[in-house]
């Protein structure tokens, strides 16, 4: 869980997890073998990982929140859209290196 010692969210290390398993994510894309060519096309042009949350329950039972409360669906929303733009942010900037590797190739 990604709680300070004062029991707040720690955004910077979950943005650091975040983008450490969506660098692994994609290279998980580059390295596969996929049965037939239009699926690696396909897999190489839309680029989707799969990055998602487990333990969210723990994380509301560590901050008090219960379950079901419209605090917990805020929060849940906030962590998740968190999530999906710093893996996006991480996304482009490993396009934009591999890009400026096959320049120089």
């Amino acid at each position: 869980v990604f709680l300070t010692e004062q029991h707040e969210i720690d955004w910077d290390h979950l943005r650091e997890v975040v983008h450490l398993t969506t660098h692994f994510l994609e290279n998980v894309i580059d390295a596969n073998h996929y049965p037939l060519q239009e699926i690696t096309d396909l897999a190489q042009r839309i680029r989707r990982i799969g990055l998602g949350v487990m333990g969210l329950a723990d994380l509301f039972v560590r901050l008090g929140i219960p379950y079901d409360s419209t605090e917990a669906v805020d929060l849940g929303r906030q962590l998740q859209q968190f999530i999906d733009d710093e893996a996006k942010n991480e996304s482009e900037r490993l396009a934009y290196i591999d890009d400026l590797i096959a320049r120089k190739l």
